[in-house]
């Protein structure tokens, strides 16, 4: 008798956690097998053990409960990024467990659930503190905590097949159910709890704590006055005059909140100061806000002395603030807690908690209940990874015996391993802390440096160790990425290597580490071949720049015949370095379907991916090319290439990364000119490609459905596109009921997604009803107003709006209020803003420096009422700098006159580092981010360069008393500011270490100043210099003469020494480019990025042709790919004998070239000769074309269909003579679309007709003439009735029900 057939072990494990009758024990199962065992089951019941968690947590032991939290982790990791419901009250033992879990899946968590969670931990810390435990707190009665008002999600109860409302009740006997019932569901049922859990979003409540500011004495004006602003508890209605509010403590608003400037933060004291005066106001504030009738007192300034102790009143009843004194923001008052609080951080006083905003001051702790429990060594080893959410004054709180305690625990080192979001100032305080507090001395302190984690990113004192410290240290910082630390790197490296020419040995690239990447080139190759494949794994996982990784892939490639895709993929990173001709000729096996070759292909070249692609193409066919290569390589599939494919459906599409061209093509060739919403959701990132002929063939019935769907994609969507699908919609709407805005409903609007809404006509921004506002206040305050041009009206209309549905005077708004405008609050007038009392005016100004965009008319009067309100930056102090940074950028000189501070270069630099980095193709004025970098740049140069200022820690004879007390005009300062630093900057000599740290501020040498440099020290700061591409052509004569005394004469020069010169070479004459031995389209490739002239071009292809003999009709697509900017040196015949096929395979590479119209014209008859007609371009076609658009005649422009402008490369529109862009109509003007049109030059503006200009504004979204364009201040709010106010403020939070997924009975 035969034995049946075994099954698979997995199946006999799955099947044996069925028979399990009870979830603890299928759990401990679960934890005895392998994870590929159980990885199904444990996905499966994730979602049930989370739930159970939060209905049962108190009913577990501590083990029991961390079995759940095991099983539920996979539900947390692939969670979307919801607001958490989290247990409203646990043990300390059952705390601990969670926050284990909470710290693992850390990274997988959204930024609002990283506050939400630390925010929780704090509540449930207070309850767990024994001197607090006697006082019962209202948290205790409540049900579950739900997340943040601000973000608040509600669960509803899931129903049964019946629509039985079912739910869970312990852990036994829920579990056992859910077990029964999905045993005999899961048949039925695809993935994790579908249609069980039902996730609402509610009106948005808003609870944004701000800190107000009090004017300081002027006798001591760093010194800061805080006042608590009342904030709303977002659990009862708003309050009427007359009843009691209690006050909320003070927040910072973190500078860095760039997307919403309202959003809410931490509500806690600043820091220390030591102000007896301050004391005593803020207990005259407090005691007037526990007063009903004087509500409205809170969080106005109190006044403030002067000289002789009087009270200078600095602000009246509404409001306005007459005083010519300025306030400036408290530097946080922690010294004052310390006189409060001992050692073990108790503090005595009966207040809320920070976090809870003193909401629960009625049900105060008892005299000793700790201030901030949560800052105990104890407690911060349970907050793990979460601590680098605390705010500065926290940080700065923590008692020294406490920090010090925390430091030596084993949960030290994890609680800041890999740790994003820490703001750098945060952390280099806190670095600072441990080491002078918790340490004897600093080599003492660094013997301890693997505890570090991230924090060791800030270290900053490089000279103060020997090699073997410097070694340590530097194998700690492998995932550093903050500002300056590559200069700190390179200090520690040369201490490392300082005991002579240390050899280039194994050992040596193991102490670096990911260090490695700072060696230069010339101390790369000294490494040998062997020792370089022995420290292969950890090479392959450095950052490389393109001629480091050129001599490392030389080095290992260089015996290798005939390379294989397993050695290819051993490069890893420096796969950037490997030729394109071997590239061309690696063999497919290993290569595809390897996770590693994703990897590797993104770190490729343009050049070297078509040069891979070209090598696969010969082993397969076009549908299975597409079908396996990875997604950073299918960009540069040609169209040419996927119309032989056949790719025919929208499944074929979902998924992959299509570029925009290949977006449009295949759209249309599988939609055709229909689409519909279950279409749309497979599309993914081909949703670029839907054009707005698709959009308005959509049926009445589906408009809804359909643009919400679009929305959903908003990341791929242009601003064309989000234009077309908002008329799409508001047309229907109004076919639907005429008069649709006028009486919309407040779930009407609800429904419309606030990246359409903000495209309303004016005119219907106006006729809202002012029933809507709190459903039009919380979509304002989810908008991103970036698709709309910087001085649109609608920008100004959507404000004002907004202003009406608050209902009040300026004066009488809270900060609360204000903040709840979102990006809106970036719109407001100075003029107006003057009118908030003083509490709100803090506030708005200090949301104001997270903005984005400042129109421009507002930045001068703005910058007046920030030196008013916080006094002249000069005499600002660090603290205020971090709240108030970005808009020092509103006024380039007082930012150049700045007095040195022993913190001012590392807060610019943070300061630097925190705005988003500038492109090299600017935006168009239209759509462009208002800080301007150049300034702040400048400054830091000079901080870091001027040696007055390093030796006498200052800039000019002029202190800070004297700026204050003398009142010395800004203009008179700078003068004999720039007197004296002109007199000390030609002796200033370049150093390779000020170099390095300067980076791109290496423009801001004098050519005087670079002439004085060494031959040496040119020698080692070329890697540095080369890539700079904006040296002025005086830079760039003296940088050739250091390069020929160092290197030689230009023929001498071989192609590593010349990618490392990089944009120097365009020092050089026409000779000497001539002269360069370039032979390799890689070289060229590199060198195309730096900003070459017309003849510097055919100057370097002219000697690449001649040294390679390469012959026009053998020119490939590869070749033509890889001349990049270069293709612009052929001559007309030269382009004549360009094949077609392959110019029909590179033509959008080749688009990308920035050529004189000359070159354009016939690269453009090239085109014509590969595609056609320019009347018959489809927009794939027009798209594809780039900046060869450019080279099209007045007629060709003409013929064009309007349906295709919009797909034109912005960069093209520019380069078209203002001659041939007024041969076009009126219609195709207006079809141009916002970012076409944004780019169209005052030069080409001023050929236009009237209507021609017209529809440029139309495509734009402006006024027929700009002229028209108002900036003026909100119109006026009633000062009573105006919207209901319950939309975003006291809505109450409903209970939290949490569901099984369906499972329970």
């Amino acid at each position: 008798m035969s034995k049946p057939p075994e099954q698979d072990p997995a199946m006999n494990i799955t099947q044996n956690m069925w028979n399990c009758t009870h979830l603890p024990q299928m759990i401990e199962f679960m934890r005895n097998t392998t994870e590929k065992d159980h990885c199904f089951m444990r996905a499966f019941l994730a979602p049930l053990c989370w739930a159970t968690v939060l209905q049962n947590s108190s009913h577990f032991s501590p083990d029991q409960l961390g079995n759940l939290l095991w099983a539920a982790k996979p539900f947390l990791e692939a969670a979307p990024p919801t607001p958490l419901s989290l247990p409203s009250r646990l043990q300390r033992a059952h705390l601990v467990e969670m926050m284990k879990l909470f710290s693992e899946v850390f990274s997988s968590l959204s930024e609002e659930n990283r506050d939400e969670i630390k925010r929780w931990m704090k509540e449930r810390v207070t309850e767990n503190e024994p001197l607090c435990h006697p006082v019962q707190n209202i948290s205790s009665t409540l049900p579950p905590t739900p997340p943040k008002p601000s973000a608040m999600t509600k669960l509803e109860p899931a129903t049964d097949n019946q629509g039985l409302q079912t739910g869970p009740t312990n852990w036994v006997t829920s579990g056992d159910k859910a077990l029964k019932r999905a045993r005999r569901g899961l048949a039925a049922r695809q993935g994790l709890g579908q249609g069980n859990l039902k996730v609402t979003q509610p009106s948005k409540i808003v609870e944004n704590p701000v800190k107000a500011e009090i004017p300081a004495n002027p006798q001591n004006p760093d010194k800061l006055s805080e006042v608590p602003v009342n904030q709303q508890n977002p659990n009862k209605p708003a309050e009427t005059p007359g009843s009691q509010q209690n006050p909320s403590t003070l927040a910072e608003l973190p500078v860095n909140q760039m997307k919403n400037p309202g959003a809410s933060n931490d509500t806690l004291p600043q820091t220390p100061g030591n102000s007896d005066k301050t004391e005593k106001e803020l207990s005259k504030v407090e005691e007037v806000t526990e007063q009903g009738d004087k509500k409205e007192t809170v969080g106005q300034n109190p006044g403030k002395q002067d000289d002789s102790g009087k009270q200078i009143d600095v602000g009246n009843g509404n409001g306005k603030n007459e005083s010519k004194e300025h306030m400036v923001p408290e530097e946080p008052s922690t010294a004052k807690e310390e006189k409060e609080t001992g050692k073990d951080g108790q503090k005595q006083q009966s207040e809320g908690s920070a976090d809870d905003g003193g909401k629960n001051k009625s049900n105060s702790s008892p005299a000793g209940c700790p201030r901030m429990p949560w800052l105990k060594a104890e407690a911060l080893r349970m907050m793990g990874r979460f601590f680098s959410r605390l705010p500065e004054v926290e940080v700065k709180a923590i008692p020294t015996e406490e920090l010090c305690k925390f430091f030596v625990t084993p949960e030290f080192p994890s609680s800041f391993a890999k740790v994003d979001g820490m703001q750098p100032a945060i952390s280099r305080m806190l670095f600072q802390r441990l080491k002078q507090e918790c340490s004897n001395s600093s080599q003492n302190f660094l013997t301890h440096v693997d505890r570090l984690g991230s924090l060791v990113c800030f270290f900053d004192d490089a000279r103060s160790l020997n090699a073997t410290l410097s070694k340590k240290l530097l194998s700690q910082m492998a995932d550093c990425e903050n500002a300056g630390i590559d200069q700190i790197r390179r200090d520690l490296m040369r201490k490392v290597m300082s005991n002579g020419d240390v050899p280039p040995t194994l050992e040596l690239l193991r102490t670096l580490g990911s260090s490695v990447s700072i060696l230069p080139p010339s101390k790369l190759s000294d490494f040998s071949a062997d020792t370089l494949k022995d420290g292969l794994a950890s090479l392959s996982q450095v950052k490389w720049k393109p001629v480091q990784a050129r001599i490392l892939a030389q080095k290992l490639l260089e015996k290798v015949k005939n390379v294989t895709g397993e050695s290819l993929l051993s490069l890893g990173s420096m796969v950037r370095g490997v030729d394109s001709e071997i590239l061309r000729k690696v063999k497919l096996q290993g290569l595809l379907g390897n996770e590693a070759l994703k990897n590797m292909t993104e770190k490729m070249s343009s050049l070297q991916k078509k040069a891979l692609l070209e090598g696969l193409r010969s082993s397969l066919n076009e549908s299975d090319l597409v079908k396996k290569v990875p997604d950073p390589l299918l960009p540069s599939l040609s169209l040419f290439f996927l119309e032989k494919a056949g790719i025919s459906s929208v499944d074929q599409l979902e998924g992959r990364s299509w570029s925009r061209t290949q977006s449009v093509y295949l759209v249309k060739k599988i939609l055709g000119q229909g689409i519909k919403p279950e279409q749309i959701r497979r599309l993914g990132q081909a949703v670029q490609g839907v054009t707005c002929s698709m959009i308005d063939s959509v049926n009445q019935s589906d408009t809804l459905t359909t643009v919400q769907t679009l929305a959903n994609s908003s990341n791929w969507l242009s601003r064309t596109q989000v234009r077309c699908i908002a008329q799409k919609l508001f047309l229907s709407l109004e076919k639907l009921r005429p008069g649709y805005f006028v009486n919309i409903t407040g779930s009407e609007l609800q429904a419309i997604p606030a990246l359409l809404l903000i495209h309303l006509p004016i005119k219907a921004i106006q006729g809202l009803p002012a029933t809507v506002c709190p459903r039009f206040l919380e979509k304002m305050s989810q908008a991103n107003l970036t698709s709309l041009p910087n001085s649109a009206p609608s920008r100004w209309e959507l404000r004002d709006r907004a202003l009406r549905c608050l209902g009040k005077n300026a004066s009488d708004l809270s900060s609360a209020e204000v903040l709840s405008l979102g990006p809106l609050v970036c719109e407001l007038d100075p003029a107006w803003m003057s009118s908030l009392n003083p509490a709100a005016l803090n506030a708005t100004l200090q949301a104001l420096a997270s903005c984005e965009h400042i129109p421009r008319l507002y930045r001068a009067p703005l910058f007046t009422l920030i030196t008013r309100v916080y006094g002249a930056p000069s005499i600002w102090t660090e603290d205020v700098m971090k709240l108030m940074g970005p808009l020092l950028l509103l006024n380039d000189t007082s930012l150049e006159v700045m007095p040195f501070k022993s913190w001012l270069k590392s807060s610019l630099s943070d300061l630097l580092g925190s705005l988003q980095p500038q492109t090299a193709a600017p935006h168009p004025e239209e759509f462009r981010s208002w800080p301007d970098l150049l300034a702040l740049r400048r400054k830091l140069f000079q901080l870091k360069t001027n040696p007055i200022l390093q030796r006498r820690r200052r800039e000019s004879e002029f202190t800070e008393p004297q700026i204050r007390q003398e009142k010395i005009n800004l203009f008179k300062y700078k003068t004999a500011l720039e007197k004296h630093q002109n007199s000390v900057s030609p002796s200033v000599v370049p150093s390779v270490s000020v170099m390095e740290d300067l980076g791109e501020g290496n423009v801001y040498w004098s050519p005087a100043q670079l002439a004085n440099m060494s031959a040496q020290t040119f020698r080692e700061a070329v890697p540095v210099l080369g890539e700079i591409r904006n040296f002025t052509a005086e830079h760039l004569a003296v940088l050739r003469e250091k390069a020929i005394e160092a290197l030689g004469d230009a023929s001498m020069l071989n192609q590593t020494q010349i990618v490392e010169l990089g944009c120097i070479c365009q020092g050089f004459n026409t000779k000497d480019l001539q002269k360069l031995n370039i032979t390799s389209l890689d070289t060229l490739e590199l060198l195309s990025i730096c900003n070459w002239n017309y003849t510097q071009k055919v100057a370097i292809w002219q000697g690449f042709i001649e040294r390679t003999g390469i012959k026009m009709a053998k020119l490939g697509a590869l070749e033509m790919t890889g001349l990049g900017n270069f293709i612009c040196g052929l001559q007309p015949d030269q382009i004549d004998q360009l094949s077609t096929a392959e110019f029909k395979e590179a033509v959008e590479d080749i688009g990308h070239a920035k050529c004189p119209v000359t070159v354009l014209e016939c690269l453009k008859r090239k085109a014509i000769s590969a595609f056609g007609d320019p009347k018959n371009w489809g927009e794939a076609e027009a798209s594809m074309m780039g900046n060869i658009i450019a080279g099209l005649n007045g007629t060709e422009l003409a013929s064009l269909n309007s349906s295709v402008l919009p797909f034109i490369r912005q960069s093209a529109i520019p380069l078209i003579l203002p001659e041939r862009l007024a041969t076009m109509s009126v219609n195709q003007l207006k079809s141009l679309g916002p970012d076409n049109a944004a780019m169209v030059t005052e030069t080409q503006r001023s050929g236009l007709g009237v209507e021609q200009r017209a529809a440029v504004n139309e495509s734009l979204g402006l006024p027929t003439s700009r002229s028209e364009t108002s900036t003026s201040a909100p119109v006026a709010v009633p000062q009573k009735g105006g919207a209901p106010q319950q939309s975003v403020l006291g809505i109450a939070v409903l209970p939290v029900v949490l569901l099984l997924l369906g499972f329970l009975l």
